[in-house]
């Protein structure tokens, strides 16, 4: 049943997804179509978020954007959060002395 299951999913195309609903506290952002970082520091004035979360896993380069993780220590506050979900094989490029600069810190999840 689980092998049917993920190989149900895999057919589906993000494209496929209904666009989830939102209410006035929250702000939808397609990445492909605008910059993550310029909507973030629209609404909150430049300030940044207090928690960042990195969900995409195996990410796909998207031109002029930095790499989700990355994207994600720019987009966080001062003594901002980063937290990463993403299940990915590969490395995630980030510059540490964005963390620095901003004592913000990462932290791991697996929970769903």
């Amino acid at each position: 049943m689980k092998a049917n299951l993920l190989t149900k999913y895999r057919k589906i195309s993000w494209q496929d997804l209904p666009t989830p609903e939102v209410d006035d506290n929250q702000v939808l952002i397609n990445s492909k179509n605008e910059d993550p970082l310029d909507v973030i520091r629209k609404y909150t004035k430049g300030r940044g978020v207090d928690v960042a979360f990195e969900a995409v896993g195996h990410a796909h380069p998207v031109a002029d954007r930095p790499h989700p993780v990355r994207g994600c220590v720019q987009s966080i506050r001062g003594a901002g959060t980063v937290c990463v979900l993403g299940l990915a094989d590969d490395p995630a490029p980030f510059v540490v002395k964005e963390l620095i600069w901003k004592e913000a810190k990462i932290v791991a999840s697996n929970e769903v």
